[in-house]
């Protein structure tokens, strides 16, 4: 399996902060809203249907727990 790569665009826009089992955290470098970027760690995801039921399961358990 590929290792995970995070975008460029959304590394040098945001900080991290914390992992999840699925999900890198990040903060969003934008003052004007404090929000949070939760990006699964998973080589060529593309779109949330290229994660498996088990995984889109995980990623809607770690939305709900970073709200």
């Amino acid at each position: 399996m590929t290792p995970f790569d995070l975008d460029a665009r959304i590394r040098a826009g945001s900080h991290p902060l914390a992992g999840l089992r699925l999900c890198e955290v990040r903060l969003q470098d934008d003052a004007r809203f404090a929000w949070i970027v939760l990006a699964p760690r998973r080589a060529g995801l593309v779109e949330l249907g290229d994660l498996t039921a088990g995984e889109q399961a995980r990623l809607w358990a770690e939305v709900t727990a970073a709200g």
